[in-house]
C-alpha cells in the first residue's frame, strides 16, 4: 500500500505517517496490518477512508483537542472494528460531534453494525443515523440504563467522562460487561487526567495519552474473560436450546447414515431435509446470539454443516459414484461441530 504524506497534528504529538497513525511514535493503529484484518473492508478502502475522516474532522472548527480525540477515536475503531468478520455493536456514552459519523463508518464494516448510545432526555440530540439505536435517561427515575443490555455485546464502548459526575467505578464495571472479549473500552476528557482517580489494571491492559494539559484519550484492551460470571445463565438458555435441536439431528443423522438412500425411500429423503431445516435453525440462533460464544466461528461452522447435508442430498439423487466421499465428509464435518460448540 502506497502512504500518504506525513501529516503532524497537534503539536505534533499525532502523528500520520504513510498508513500509520502514532502517538510520540506510539502506533495507534497500521493501516497496513493485513494480517489482523478478517473483515470485509480492505486494508486499502479503510486507509482511504480514515484519511478523508482526518481532513473532514481538521477543517472543522472544534477545538484542536476535540479533533485530536476524535482522530484517536476512530483510529480505534478501525483496527477493532477490522478483526471482526460477524455483525457487532459500539456503545457511545456522553454526547460527540461525531456520533453520526461513528454510525456510518460502522456500515463501511458490514449493514447489520450498530451503534448504541445512553443519552439524557434534557439537553442531548440522539443520533440520527438508521442504524443508531438510542437508549434515554430520565434522571427522575432509577431505571437503570445498561438493563436492556446483553452481556458481551459491543466491540468497543465510548466513554466521554466530563459527563460523568459520580460512580465512574460502577459503570466501568458496567462497561466491562457489555464490551466482549478482546474489545476496548475507550475513555477521553478535557485537563489532565488524575492517575490516581482509578485504577485500571483489573480490566485490561491500559494506555494513556495525556494531550498536553489540554485533554486525553485512556484506551483499555478487554483481554481475558473466561472466568467472568456474567452471561452465565443466557448462554446455557442458548446452548440447551442447541443440543435439543441437535438430539433430533443426531437421530436423523444416525438413521441417514445405516441406511442406502433409494430412488423410493421416502423416510431417508425426508430424514435428510428435516436435518437441513433443523440446522437451519441452529444457524439463524447462533447468528442472533453469537457474542456469547467463546468460538466465533461456529456460525460459519454450522454453515458448513448444511452444506455438507446438501451435499449429500444432491449426491443421492445423482449417480451416487461418490456417495461414500460424501458421506464420509459430512460425518467428520458433524462431529468437528459439535466439538466446536463452547
Amino acid at each position: 500500500m502506497d502512504g500518504s504524506a506525513e501529516i503532524k497534528l497537534y503539536d505534533n504529538l499525532l502523528v500520520l505517517s504513510g498508513t500509520k497513525l502514532l502517538f510520540e511514535n506510539y502506533v495507534i493503529n497500521d493501516f497496513d496490518d493485513r494480517y489482523h484484518n478478517v473483515s470485509s473492508f480492505g486494508v486499502e478502502g479503510q486507509h482511504q477512508v480514515f484519511s478523508q475522516l482526518v481532513k473532514l474532522i481538521c477543517s472543522t472548527t472544534l477545538p484542536s483537542v476535540v479533533k485530536a480525540q476524535a482522530i484517536f477515536i476512530f483510529a480505534n475503531l478501525f483496527k477493532v472494528m477490522s478483526t471482526r468478520n460477524v455483525p457487532t455493536a459500539i456503545l457511545n456514552i456522553g454526547e460527540s460531534s461525531f456520533k453520526n459519523l461513528y454510525a456510518q463508518l460502522l456500515v463501511f464494516f458490514g449493514t447489520e453494525n450498530m451503534l448504541y448510545e445512553i443519552c439524557h432526555d434534557h439537553g442531548q440530540t440522539p443520533g440520527q443515523s438508521n442504524n443508531i439505536k438510542s437508549i434515554l435517561v430520565n434522571d427522575s427515575n432509577n431505571i437503570d440504563p445498561f438493563s436492556s443490555l446483553t452481556d458481551n455485546i459491543f466491540s468497543v464502548t465510548l466513554i466521554d467522562l466530563d459527563t460523568v459526575k459520580e460512580g465512574l467505578g460502577s459503570l466501568l464495571d458496567q462497561c466491562a460487561r457489555l464490551v466482549s472479549e478482546n474489545g476496548k473500552i475507550i475513555l477521553y476528557g478535557s485537563g489532565k487526567y488524575d492517575s490516581e482517580s482509578f485504577n485500571f489494571s483489573s480490566m485490561g491492559n491500559a494506555n494513556i495519552f495525556q494531550l498536553n494539559s489540554d485533554g486525553y484519550v485512556i484506551s483499555i484492551d478487554i483481554l481475558e474473560k473466561e472466568n467472568s460470571s456474567y452471561n452465565n445463565e443466557f448462554k446455557e438458555q442458548v446452548l440447551g436450546l442447541i443440543q435439543t435441536l441437535n438430539s433430533e439431528l443426531l437421530t436423523l443423522m444416525q438413521y441417514i447414515m445405516s441406511n442406502h438412500p433409494t430412488s423410493n425411500n421416502y423416510l431417508w429423503h425426508n430424514a435428510v431435509d428435516t436435518s437441513i431445516k433443523i440446522v437451519a435453525q441452529i444457524e439463524e440462533l447462533i447468528t442472533q446470539t453469537y457474542m456469547i460464544f467463546n468460538n466465533k466461528d461456529l456460525k460459519f461452522q454450522t454453515n458448513e454443516v448444511k452444506n455438507a447435508l446438501l451435499d449429500f442430498k444432491y449426491e443421492a439423487y445423482l449417480n451416487r459414484k461418490d456417495y461414500d466421499f460424501f458421506q464420509s465428509t459430512l460425518f467428520d464435518c458433524y462431529n468437528n461441530w459439535v466439538d466446536c460448540i463452547h
